[in-house]
């Protein structure tokens, strides 16, 4: 999956991907965090993105499963509400 977003929200599609073990590459900033840096790719730059598919590793996938899985799965968002709503 090639998400070329600008910053602003985080796309949805890129998690589900992740989830599914599919490779991902992703321009918005807003993934930095997410996703290790040979997964980030400047914006509309065809050359950068050309680079990082060059260096794609298979291994690295199921790899991204476990990250949505520990931080953005719906258990762990949740997790998240219930705390906020318990600090007050």
């Amino acid at each position: 999956l090639v998400n070329n977003m600008r910053a602003g929200a985080t796309d949805k599609v890129v998690y589900e991907a992740a989830a599914s073990c599919v490779a991902v590459l992703a321009s918005n900033p807003l993934f930095d965090e997410f996703l290790p840096a040979e997964l980030r790719f400047d914006q509309d730059d065809p050359e950068d993105l050309a680079a990082r598919l060059r260096l794609l590793e298979r291994r690295r996938w199921p790899e991204l499963r476990e990250r949505v899985v520990a931080g953005h799965s719906v258990e762990h968002w949740a997790d998240g509400v219930l705390a906020t709503v318990l600090e007050t």
